[in-house]
């Protein structure tokens, strides 16, 4: 009997022994013990200007009017409007894009890259518009620079706003300047677009001249 209560005393104790380990022998892990982690090393962004590139205009399709940049952290860019060009500089390595917009919110996408070495080193890759839009300059209705001496463009205005109503309708867009334009005849189911007034440098706001043929004046 006592030999028997000796074997079973023995069993239990090794059986307590072997569940004290894990499964691959290892030590259990206590109750209560704090796991710790390494923390996570924050990413330093750099305030500092480091390259600047002048991306030329490759004809972004339209005048350009402003720049937006997605991810300021990586680049900024300001607009040359005398030439369209584009200055970018960059800040911390990454891949971001500017946007060149004309007025009417027509936009060109150039992609820039920033390197990850010393200078953040810019490469980039400029795209024209590919939105497809009527722009009355590609008809050779184009601004001049001052409202003295300008040819009439009436005719060939009148050609595009006949253009585009032959083929169904649309919005024919007419680009910041001055224009000498006497007489046009809008058709059904054509908008012409400016980005801000038209007037007319004698008598003042088209409205106004609407109004006094409405009159009959």
């Amino acid at each position: 009997m006592k030999k028997i209560l000796l074997i079973i005393t023995f069993i239990l104790s090794l059986t307590l022994l072997l569940s004290g380990c894990g499964k691959d022998g290892g030590e259990e892990t206590t109750l209560g013990e704090e796991i710790t982690t390494a923390p996570e090393t924050e990413k330093v962004i750099n305030t500092e200007p480091k390259q600047t590139a002048i991306v030329p205009n490759p004809n972004w399709g339209f005048p350009a009017h402003d720049v937006q940049v997605l991810d300021e952290t990586v680049v900024t860019a300001e607009l040359d409007k005398s030439m369209g060009n584009v200055v970018v500089t960059s800040y911390n390595p990454g891949e971001t894009e500017v946007h060149v917009l004309d007025c009417f919110g027509h936009k060109a996408i150039v992609k820039v890259s920033v390197a990850d070495d010393a200078e953040c080193s810019i490469t980039y890759e400029a795209n024209p518009c590919e939105e497809e839009f009527i722009n009355a300059a590609k008809y050779g209705v184009v601004p001049g620079g001052s409202p003295n001496n300008l040819p009439d463009q009436a005719s060939k205005l009148q050609m595009v706003i006949d253009k585009v109503w032959k083929q169904g309708g649309g919005t024919v867009f007419l680009y910041p300047g001055f224009y000498n334009i006497s007489v046009i005849t809008m058709r059904d189911g054509v908008t012409l677009k400016m980005y801000s007034g038209f007037t007319d440098a004698r008598e003042g706001y088209t409205a106004d001249l609407a109004e006094k043929v409405k009159k009959g004046e």
